[in-house]
């Protein structure tokens, strides 16, 4: 008996979780190419966090940036009831636009950049001080927008100021390194750990290298992989090649090795090509008992679900 197909009026984030999630995809997709907002939000969402099927971050940006020019108007919708918490200003709903925005961000061209404009503008104006870091970045380094120094770096001050991660972590890289602000490598160094501590997987990824090169901070190289082993445990692409290095190349075990294989493999379906020589050179020492096991591992990352938004966006 065939499967009624679902009712794209009734579409919300329950669908994820029945059961024959990963029989109905074919049902979303046509839904979505029929002009579905909530079937195209659904399917970016899957792809994102590996729900039903193999994440798949670009898929995730295509469906997530369809949803938005499908019916804009019906998802801001959703973010105009009133404040769940009226002094932090904060709306039911707003993470869902607050990935949406990101990933459309991540995408890389001119819709996908208009797109999280649009999102995060909306997000901004609701005292999210996430989104105001996101703008500010596009506006400093010209993302869909003529880049404007003066006024990135006002909404990066803000935003840092209200404790955003993102913000802090660009604000004290770009105090270590002198550029566009007067340098200041303490103060620099304290907004990247802060924003290391909080757990966002770029500053963890820039305070590690820097632990392990010995630049501006004195070296040590198990501080800098711990650092390292976190962005790349919860997804930060940037770090899959120099921590899956790490492990190979100073790992004690055949489990060391499989998972630096692991993320060496991972860098490259990233499309990190910079990682293909060292993960090559890796697979010609590996015994065939070792590759199997990082496969293994490889393949288990790609289906974990995970509720978590991943981190994607290296800026600079």
């Amino acid at each position: 008996m065939p499967r009624p197909p679902a009712n794209t009026d009734t579409l919300s984030l329950d669908f994820l979780d029945r059961p024959d999630l990963a029989a109905r995809i074919a049902d979303l997709v046509a839904q979505s190419e029929a002009g579905s907002a909530a079937a195209s939000y659904l399917l970016g969402i899957m792809h994102e966090l590996a729900i039903g099927t193999r994440r798949d971050l670009a898929a995730a940006g295509t469906y997530l940036c369809r949803a938005i020019e499908q019916d804009i108007d019906a998802l801001m919708r959703l973010e105009e009831t009133p404040p769940a918490n009226a002094e932090m200003n904060v709306r039911p709903g707003t993470e869902a636009m607050f990935r949406m925005s990101r990933l459309a961000l991540a995408l890389g061209d001119e819709a996908g950049y208009g797109n999280a404009m649009t999102c995060f503008t909306r997000l901004a104006a609701w005292g999210d001080d996430r989104a105001l870091a996101h703008l500010a970045l596009m506006t400093l380094w010209g993302m869909g927008v003529p880049a404007n120094n003066e006024e990135g770096l006002r909404m990066l001050h803000l935003a840092a100021a209200q404790g955003a991660t993102v913000a802090l972590d660009e604000m004290g890289w770009l105090e270590i390194k002198g550029e566009l602000v007067p340098q200041n490598v303490a103060g620099g160094l304290a907004k990247l750990r802060q924003a290391a501590a909080a757990g966002y997987g770029q500053a963890q990824c820039r305070y590690g290298q820097l632990l392990i090169e010995g630049r501006v901070l004195p070296g040590d190289l198990n501080a800098g992989a711990d650092w390292l082993g976190q962005a790349a445990a919860q997804g930060y692409a940037a770090a899959f090649h120099p921590y899956g290095t790490l492990l190979v190349e100073y790992g004690e075990d055949d489990d060391s090795f499989s998972e630096g294989l692991c993320y060496l493999l991972l860098a490259v379906d990233s499309g990190l090509d910079v990682a293909k020589e060292d993960l090559d050179s890796a697979l010609a020492q590996a015994p065939a008992e070792v590759k199997l096991a990082a496969e293994r591992l490889r393949d288990a990352w790609h289906m974990l679900p995970s509720r978590e938004s991943n981190q994607l966006l290296p800026f600079n």
